[in-house]
């Protein structure tokens, strides 16, 4: 199993390395079809419609009616982060590191300054104030706003060039899986640093003195990380779940 997606209508969507999607509901599986190959991510947008993104090729689109059709975008191919931003467009990023966002039935490059090709895109999270906070390995924190795509710098208090999943809780608190660890920052010391105000960013690192084992954060599959109906967060890492 690499993707799990909820569904608001009951029930949750389950994808991996069987080469098919489920429907979990009830319990008992009210979907189960074959595909051509595994899947690596799945998003079911505001429209009730489910985007599968699989292994090794592109993005498919599956209607309510379980119709299915190719995304014929080129570049698009071995999406691994999907995500639906406020305006209900949806977004992908790819193992090679291009990130692309839907217009009507359009899917548009977004260009990711200072990135290279084959920095691989690590999760894409849309925050509830109309902005989406982009990951990519080695050339670190993206901030998309108002079709205007800013970078973090490096060496400005987070170890962006390893960051591998985002939670943003409610109350501004950013979550960062890393390759070092998990660190917890606040928005504004983020936007602090965007705007020029602040140097770097006071981020709060956990690791073994906290408690915690050797953690390699799960990057790139949803859900990598999420939040439960009781405020509690879990993080996917290889060693299994932390809450």
């Amino acid at each position: 199993l690499t993707t799990l997606c909820p569904d608001p209508a009951g029930g949750i969507w389950l994808g991996g390395l069987e080469n098919c999607i489920r429907l979990w509901k009830d319990g008992r599986f009210t979907v189960d079809e074959r595909l051509t190959d595994s899947i690596a991510s799945l998003l079911l947008d505001h429209r009730r419609i489910l985007w599968i993104a699989d292994m090794r090729d592109g993005l498919d689109r599956r209607q309510p009616d379980g119709t299915c059709t190719r995304i014929e975008t080129p570049g698009l191919i071995q999406a691994r982060a999907l995500a639906e931003d406020a305006d209900g467009h949806v977004w992908a990023g790819t193992e090679s590191g291009l990130v692309f966002r839907q217009d009507g039935d359009v899917f548009t490059p977004v260009a990711l300054p200072g990135s290279k090709p084959g920095q691989r895109v690590q999760f894409i999270v849309p925050d509830n104030e109309g902005v989406v906070w982009l990951g990519v390995f080695e050339a670190g924190l993206y901030r998309w706003q108002a079709d205007r795509i800013e970078k973090f710098p490096q060496d400005a208090g987070l170890p962006t060039g390893n960051l591998k999943s985002l939670e943003i809780e409610p109350n501004g608190n950013f979550w960062f899986g890393t390759g070092r660890g998990l660190f917890r920052v606040e928005r504004g010391e983020l936007e602090g640093v965007l705007a020029g105000r602040e140097p770097s960013a006071r981020a709060a690192a956990y690791g073994r003195g906290d408690g915690l084992p050797p953690l390699n954060f799960a990057y790139g599959f949803l859900h990598a990380p999420a939040r439960t109906a009781n405020g509690h967060l879990w993080f996917a890492t290889t060693s299994g779940a932390l809450e």
